[in-house]
């Protein structure tokens, strides 16, 4: 069964383009044309269940961490420190509505699948639980 995929387009060396998956490099050629691959095997919804669990896990501790950090900077007024505190708790909120509604609904009706929890849009959410973290810890390092 061939079907189109996403993917991300990278540019290589000396203008190469490459189109990247999951699978890694699927075509190269000086000039994209549409990409069909093979799909990918199916995820398992425990693994897919398993990876989103560390994930979240990951980004609970880079929270906490960042708390800590701004809970230390003791050059900052108590209020200001508590307002910086809400604001982060606010924005994680706020980023987990988006990644609920971008890897439940849009995620899945890509993929033609209704929008209860399937094994890509679990995912979906323990790739962008990792980006968060990373995106956290680049922003709140010591």
């Amino acid at each position: 069964m061939r079907r189109v995929v996403s993917c991300a387009l990278a540019m290589g060396l000396a203008g190469t383009v490459a189109w990247v998956s999951a699978g890694g490099v699927v075509a190269q050629d000086a000039q994209p044309k549409a990409l069909v691959v093979t799909a990918a095997p199916p995820v398992d919804l425990d693994d897919a269940k398993r990876r989103l669990r560390i994930a979240q896990d990951e980004l609970d501790a880079v929270v906490k961490l960042a708390e800590a950090m701004i809970k230390a900077k003791w050059d900052l007024k108590a209020q200001l420190r508590n307002d910086w505190i809400a604001a982060l708790a606010k924005a994680q909120r706020e980023w987990t509505t988006y990644r609920e509604t971008d890897c439940d609904h849009v995620v899945n009706r890509e993929k033609g699948l209704p929008t209860t929890p399937s094994a890509e849009s679990l995912l979906c959410k323990a790739q962008k639980a990792t980006e968060r973290a990373e995106e956290l810890k680049k922003r709140y390092r010591r």
